[in-house]
């Protein structure tokens, strides 16, 4: 009986915690990352509305929300400066960065869930050979097509993750951290000269826009813009005087402005090198509002249905296009006598509060469980780690300066993006 009561005390708190708001994290990040989730539901959504009968969507219309596929890009700058934040503070504090350490908490914060539906989607097309889910499996999805819908950003992703630290580390030592965000300037500048060559090699100019497409959205070495401007932005926090910025700055007015003419400017000149540059800047322009824009900002992004929305946007992502492949069309010829537009946002609204409703039970279920069992393995090491330097103190006594006992402190100022 009493374990019993002690696992719904459990689940009544994991129910809680899907709508509170989470510590360290800006009210207006997690509106950004509400929004990019919306984005890219919206940009699916308008496609399945076509597989249905319930009539086409007006043009304008339709060619506004095929623009969510950019919702990826915004996703990409939050996840670059959540994890690039962590990253150089660590190297900022301790000098280090524990890697191992590292990949796991991210690991740990991804794999439950994420290979859930790598599972799911194998057993869904059962009818192709297990090797299909292989670039789901192993992460190389955004070269060879998978079977999770979405899967070759998170394949980006968990690249991303496995790498930027190693290239910090590799950066920082030789040329300290701010040489080594010139550098990652560099790399930035270096992506359109990436896409060039792959397009070229692709047979660029002469290529059809779907070929462009699939010749450069989804490789990570084509596509890593908006992860690089949120590892940027990460320095300007901790290295650069963001943290104590405010708009009202001149200094922060002009670097905004030259970044929203410079992307405006990259697209204007070539479209299909400079795309992903431009709407990095301009997501990562509105990342630094959301971190500096001061109360009036985070007074306005501050409903809570945005922190809920954000912390339920990566069971979203990965639920909602097989839920709208399976029960889109069926909803929306329902609500066809509606009308188009009302059919779409009527049907569009259903949709998207069922996969956020499969999202927090998703979250309830597997992701905050395997983030406890990850924080108890992490208070487990850290506790190891203390007791076996304790020891080693006593018997030969802490050399004079010894900075050791930072070496294993929490990175960074709270634990953003769990």
């Amino acid at each position: 009986m009493h374990g019993s009561h002690a696992w719904r005390e459990r689940l009544a708190a994991r129910v809680r915690a899907v709508g509170a708001r989470s510590e360290g994290h800006f009210p207006a990040l997690d509106a950004l990352r509400a929004l990019a989730i919306s984005l890219v539901f919206a940009n699916h959504a308008a496609g399945e509305f076509g597989r249905a009968d319930a009539g086409d969507l007006p043009h304008a219309l339709a060619r506004v929300l095929t623009m969510g596929w950019a919702g990826v890009d915004l996703f990409f700058v939050l996840s670059g400066f959540l994890i690039g934040r962590q990253l150089w503070s660590e190297l900022h504090t301790t000098g280090r960065i524990d890697v191992p350490a590292f990949w796991l908490r991210r690991g740990l914060r991804i794999w439950p869930l994420y290979f859930t539906f790598v599972v799911l989607m194998a057993l869904v097309h059962a009818d192709q050979p297990l090797r299909a889910a292989l670039p789901d499996a192993l992460f190389y999805s955004n070269y060879v097509q998978g079977q999770v819908s979405g899967g070759w950003s998170l394949s980006t992703e968990e690249q991303f993750y496995i790498v930027v630290p190693l290239l910090l580390l590799a950066l920082v030592r030789p040329l300290g951290a701010r040489g080594a965000a010139v550098a990652i300037v560099a790399l930035l500048a270096a992506m359109p000269l990436s896409r060039w060559l792959a397009l070229s090699a692709a047979g660029w100019p002469a290529l059809e826009q779907s070929a462009i497409t699939t010749t450069i959205y989804t490789p990570i070495h084509t596509h890593a813009d908006g992860l690089l401007v949120g590892v940027l932005i990460a320095w300007a926090w901790v290295h650069g005087g963001l943290r104590s910025a405010s708009l009202r700055d001149r200094r922060v007015q002009v670097v905004l402005l030259l970044a929203v003419v410079a992307a405006a400017t990259l697209r204007a000149v070539q479209n299909d090198l400079y795309s992903f540059l431009a709407l990095a800047l301009v997501f990562g322009v509105a990342v630094v509002v959301g971190l500096v824009g001061g109360a009036s900002v985070q007074r306005v992004c501050r409903p809570r249905a945005f922190a809920v929305v954000a912390r339920l946007s990566f069971g979203m992502y990965l639920n909602h296009e097989l839920l709208l492949v399976t029960l889109g069309p069926a909803v929306f010829d329902t609500l066809a006598p509606l009308g188009t537009g009302a059919a779409f946002v009527a049907g569009s609204t259903v949709l998207y509060a069922l996969s956020a409703a499969i999202a927090a039970a998703t979250n309830v279920f597997i992701e905050q469980p395997g983030l406890e069992w990850r924080d108890r393995w992490i208070e487990a090491r850290r506790e190891s780690r203390s007791a076996a330097m304790t020891t080693s103190g006593a018997e030969r006594g802490p050399p004079v300066g010894s900075t050791q006992a930072h070496l294993y402190s929490p990175s960074g100022p709270g634990r953003p993006d769990r």
